[in-house]
């Protein structure tokens, strides 16, 4: 009888060891990221002020520079600035997004001839296409983000020689140059 019991309490105990694991497997230690604390891609909010650090450089974010899309290591203010944009509704759909630069206001990410520039607001369609994205889970790691051209399905905001482009590609080094962290905004207006 005492033998039976001992089984039981056994059993008991090796159930409850179980269902803790199956819930830390479920729900997670959860760890946060001390420098930046950064939403996961779906439940960003437009209208949030952000900067985009890349994935496989992660001192360079994407920059405008002399109106043109660039990424590079920031430092000074003016990099600080050119680096700050706020994701507004997509102008050519609003269940997408654009990039507004915060030290040029009416001014988006944009590209033209597949290079991405800082142009000034135009109400034409091939303006509201052209700065238009589609954000998705990040092609080289999930929980970072890429963003894809609302008129040219399959090509992707990404860096070459530092400077922005659209392109498309499946290589392990194009996923790596199309991802990119949502993160801290580099500079906030005082």
């Amino acid at each position: 009888m005492i033998e039976k019991k001992e089984e039981i309490m056994e059993q008991r105990y090796i159930k409850v060891v179980l269902i803790g694991l199956l819930i830390v497997m479920f729900v997670g230690c959860g760890t946060k990221d001390t420098e930046t604390e950064v939403k996961p891609p779906e439940t960003q909010v437009k209208g949030e002020t952000i900067s985009l650090q890349s994935y496989n450089y992660p001192d360079h974010f994407i920059r405008h520079r002399d109106f043109l899309g660039e990424i590079t290591i920031i430092s000074s203010d003016l990099d600080k600035k050119d680096a700050t944009f706020k994701i507004v509704p997509g102008l050519a759909d609003s269940k997408l997004l654009s990039f507004e630069s915060v030290n040029y206001p009416g001014y988006y990410l944009r590209h033209q001839n597949f290079r991405i520039k800082l142009h000034k607001y135009s109400d034409d369609q091939l303006f509201k296409e052209d700065a238009t994205f589609r954000k998705v889970p990040g092609l080289a790691d999930k929980s970072w983000s890429s963003f894809e051209s609302y008129n040219y399905p399959g090509h992707y905001i990404r860096y070459r020689d530092y400077h922005l482009y659209i392109e498309e590609g499946s290589d392990d080094l194009f996923k790596k140059d199309v991802t990119f962290k949502i993160a801290a905004p580099k500079w906030l207006k005082q």
